[in-house]
């Protein structure tokens, strides 16, 4: 929108009562987002039940366990490559939907899976509909929100990774212990294909488009827009333009190599964590369920601290800081110790320290580097590469610990990539970010 035509909606807003529908989004989002990682956890579960391992015939055999969540994320991070731009040509919405109902597909064709290849391209299929989705996220954050929200705005969304664990790991405990493995399946095809429809009906791309936002209310947000906007250069209009700034911008690199390290760490918890607990540290499935839902659930408490906090302070990567050295700290910490309970809490503390101090600041340096045109590219590249890495990263550490016979040197890996995070991180807070 013009700086007239904002002008022109603060007018006719006068005293009109600003609505706050724009709230709603990153909420929409925060449930989609739960929903996707439901949908990608129920066999990080899975490989802990033996009656789904000796259905797929991968029992004792780590490298196929880890293989299931990593083509996973080698389809998540090509479709990131591949589809992102569609957000900034068609709009998120219908990218958004499209992405659902492939995962509703995938969830279908689990459970009628008779070997252990039509699994695995089941999960393939999964990884490229989440790889759609995450970056229309952030596109749906930039276009609802002046830049002075957007810290908030995506700490919101951004407890879908947090809570989708949290939750995910005791119900398909549930589930599982009374119903079968096929029934986290089924259960998960219904309800993707359920918010589908509902972001199709409440989520349009731009506020603009909203009958249920007022004038007052989209004066705020393209005035606040506008105002944060003026310190970018009046060259980031076009959307090959700007994509060709972002790409040859150095700051937006060591973000990306950040958010590797990030997705490295992240994806190694949420496909080994449960199998650590219950294998190596010999905890019930009922304390497994517990110790991995207090990982995500302080997540997701610290993720919400943080987005308004960074808000306030106008930095984002001294929390990334913060960020690598609790990855670090807890994790090396539970590899050392002997205590199990120790153990459990000290990674535990770890995965929520990390996760709630590195996401949202991460993504609202995306929003800040990136120029608004291409931020559903921008962010996808940065998305895909690093999803990349994260894909590697359950196969390495199954075979680290079938190499080893223990879970230590699986640990320490992560360990390194949290160093490596913490360099980039330190490199970012000098460059006043």
């Amino acid at each position: 929108m013009s700086t007239d035509s904002v002008a022109n909606v603060g007018s006719v807003a006068g005293s009109e009562k600003p609505t706050r529908y724009r709230w709603v989004i990153p909420s929409l989002l925060l449930v989609i987002c739960t929903v996707s990682y439901f949908d990608r956890l129920n066999v990080s579960v899975l490989i802990a039940d033996p009656v789904f391992l000796a259905s797929m015939g991968i029992q004792g055999d780590t490298v196929k366990m880890g293989l299931l969540m990593s083509v996973f994320t080698i389809g998540y991070g090509l479709s990131s490559f591949v589809f992102s731009s569609f957000g900034d040509i068609y709009g998120p919405r219908k990218m958004i939907c499209a992405a659902i109902l492939l995962w509703a597909l995938s969830m279908l064709i689990g459970p009628l899976a008779g070997t252990f290849a039509v699994l695995l391209g089941s999960r393939a299929l999964l990884g490229v509909g989440e790889g759609l989705h995450w970056p229309m996220q952030a596109k749906y954050v930039s276009n609802w929100f002046p830049a002075t929200e957007q810290g908030r705005a995506n700490g919101i969304w951004l407890l879908g990774p947090k809570l989708g664990p949290a939750l995910s790991v005791p119900l398909f405990a549930f589930i599982v212990t009374h119903w079968g493995w096929q029934a986290t399946f089924y259960t998960l095809a219904a309800v993707s294909a359920f918010m589908a429809v509902v972001i199709w009906r409440f989520a349009p791309d731009t506020p603009d488009r909203a009958k249920w936002v007022n004038k007052a209310e989209l004066a705020f947000i393209h005035g606040g827009r506008d105002e944060a906007e003026q310190t970018t250069s009046d060259k980031k209009k076009s959307f090959k333009h700007g994509l060709k700034m972002v790409l040859s911008d150095p700051d937006y690199w060591i973000l990306t190599v950040y958010y590797c390290c990030q997705c490295a760490i992240f994806w190694g918890l949420l496909t080994w964590l449960p199998s650590y607990l219950k294998v190596a540290r010999g905890f019930s499935w009922a304390a497994m369920g517990n110790y991995t839902a207090m990982t995500w659930v302080g997540a997701a408490a610290t993720i919400l601290v943080v987005g308004t906090w960074s808000d306030k302070v106008g930095r984002r990567a001294p929390f990334q800081m913060v960020a690598m050295l609790g990855y670090g700290g807890g994790i090396f910490l539970s590899s050392q110790v002997a205590d199990n309970t120790i153990a459990a809490v000290a990674i535990a503390v770890a995965g929520a320290v990390g996760g709630g101090f590195g996401m949202p600041t991460t993504w609202s340096l995306v929003g800040k580097i990136v120029p608004r045109d291409a931020v559903s590219a921008g962010s996808g590249f940065l998305n895909g590469i690093s999803v990349g890495v994260g894909a590697l990263m359950p196969t390495v550490i199954g075979y680290l610990i079938h190499l080893t016979g223990h879970y230590t040197g699986g640990l320490m890996s992560m360990v390194g990539f949290a160093v490596l995070g913490l360099i980039c991180a330190l490199t970012l807070t000098i460059r006043k970010y």
